[in-house]
């Protein structure tokens, strides 16, 4: 009985959050489908039950406008969401860059549509495991991976070793690493470094293991 109740439940959150997302779902019932078409009551729904903000928040179908409205929730699941989701506005992206809890920046860092003067804010946050993020994403700007590979923070310098977006000469520098082997074994890794030109990547890894 609990558990109809929990997947009614669900049903419930799914097809609510879809109302207001403004998409359209299907339910299968006894093998006929069937399509719940969206209302308009989105004011009213929006700050209701935090449950549904949380799945329309992390709907890839949700549209930019919502996306926007939530960026500014009070919860910071929806935040989250609203951030890692590939749909959301630049602007929204940019408002949550600023947000207090640091998981909200940290997956606006991660996310690949992250304007780039976002991601440039980002590298300097104060908090490592943004920064770590931002050296990860491949659309982080060259300049900004650069200035990342010289970073205090080991797994940040090994964030930007395994970008396949990370130039060859920072690749060659961090071949080089003194501080952290995981560092030369991430740039060991690296898609990039398959190429014939990053000879020079390969010896400095190798010089780094013998050390």
């Amino acid at each position: 009985m609990k558990t109809h109740l929990r997947k009614t439940r669900r049903i419930s959150l799914v097809v609510l959050a879809c109302v207001i997302a403004s998409c359209s779902v299907t339910e299968q019932q006894g093998g006929t489908a069937t399509t719940v078409a969206p209302v308009a009551e989105v004011p009213r729904v929006l700050g209701a039950d935090e449950d549904v903000r949380r799945i329309v928040a992390g709907s890839s179908s949700t549209s930019p406008d919502i996306l926007a409205k939530l960026a500014g929730d009070e919860d910071a699941l929806v935040r989250r969401s609203v951030a890692m989701n590939p749909s959301t506005p630049p602007e929204a992206l940019a408002l949550l860059a600023g947000d207090k809890d640091w998981e909200v920046r940290q997956y606006v860092a991660e996310n690949h549509d992250t304007p780039k003067e976002v991601l440039v804010k980002l590298a300097g946050d104060e908090d490592a495991l943004v920064r770590r993020s931002v050296a990860y994403n491949p659309s982080t700007p060259k300049e900004v991976l650069a200035k990342l590979a010289g970073d205090e923070d080991w797994e940040v310098r090994w964030s930007v070793a395994g970008n396949p977006s990370t130039p060859k000469e920072v690749l060659a520098k961090l071949a080089g690493d003194e501080k952290k082997k995981n560092v030369r074994w991430s740039v060991a890794r690296n898609p990039a470094r398959r190429s014939k030109e990053n000879l020079l990547v390969r010896m400095r890894i190798r010089r780094g293991r013998e050390q």
